[in-house]
């Protein structure tokens, strides 16, 4: 069974799906400077619980608003930064999007 793709009437409606979350925005703020590991946003968010943070900076990472970036390392690091460090747009997060996998661009 296939999930029928949605069509948005304006880009409010994309802007409000992508930062839907309680927490997303929350997110973003703490993020707006520098990298931070999953445990640092805890710290930062104490009454988010660890599912929820979970959750949300996986719909963050699939709707292209933030990277993760895995360090291989004893124990392994993970580290999650807003797009525009490497993105100047969204239409520059689309069509990096695009590139691995057309599917997965909500906002074309």
């Amino acid at each position: 069974m296939s999930i029928p793709e949605r069509q948005y009437g304006c880009p409010v409606e994309v802007t409000m799906e992508a930062l839907g979350g309680k927490w997303k925005a929350t997110i973003l703020w703490w993020l707006r400077r520098s990298a931070k590991r999953p445990s640092q946003l805890k710290q930062l968010i104490p009454r988010i619980s660890q599912k929820v943070l979970t959750t949300q900076l996986q719909e963050l990472e699939a709707d292209g608003l933030i990277d993760r970036q895995t360090y291989r390392k004893t124990p392994p690091r993970v580290e999650y930064s807003l797009w525009s460090k490497r993105c100047h747009s969204p239409d520059d997060t689309c069509a990096r999007a695009h590139e691995t996998d057309p599917a997965r661009c909500r906002f074309s």
